[in-house]
């Protein structure tokens, strides 16, 4: 058995998931034989056929072993996150994550948000009424929020790296693509 981190974990699924799309490949070819005029340019026997076969299954049983390991990795790594109005929350790390993406969408629509200018002028289409646009919103105030959602989601980051990089797992038959 080897012992890596959840951090290891992920990038090994994403090489696992490349290797399964080069096996699918050779198994959707088929074996086959293939003449240019008299002169083959390519082959692919029955044996090599049958071998991509038996490596995409494994590769398979391999990608679901990898997927269940970090669903338990996943439910075993829970850590406290400060908010940035200073309430605590348990976390585990799929949860971690989507906590982030929601800061920096938060964060993204504060700062659009501020980031409006107070008044703008422009004409009506075939009109010459001026359109006079005032923003009613506090400006500075979504700017200051849209800061304090980045600082969080940003701290909230690198505990989620710390955290995938200590958490660790044991897992079966990885050796060859690590």
């Amino acid at each position: 058995m080897t012992k890596i981190s959840i951090s290891e974990l992920l990038q090994l699924q994403s090489t696992i998931r490349g290797e399964i799309g080069k096996a699918e490949r050779l198994v959707g070819q088929g074996s086959f034989e293939e003449l240019t005029g008299e002169i083959e340019t390519e082959k692919v026997t029955v044996e090599e056929h049958t071998e991509a076969l038996e490596l995409l299954e494994g590769l398979y049983a391999l990608s679901i072993q990898i997927a269940d390991k970090l669903h338990e990795a996943n439910r075993g790594t829970t850590f406290t996150h400060e908010t940035s109005d200073g309430a605590k929350v348990d976390l585990n790390l799929a949860s971690a994550l989507d906590y982030v993406k929601q800061l920096r969408t938060k964060a993204k629509l504060f700062a659009r948000l501020g980031g409006v200018k107070e008044k703008t002028v422009s004409n009506n289409y075939g009109s010459t009424d001026r359109i006079v646009k005032t923003v009613t919103h506090d400006i500075k105030a979504f700017e200051a929020k849209a800061t304090v959602f980045e600082k969080e989601a940003n701290r909230l980051s690198r505990e989620i790296e710390r955290q995938s990089v200590l958490a660790t797992v044991e897992i079966e038959g990885v050796e060859a693509y690590l």
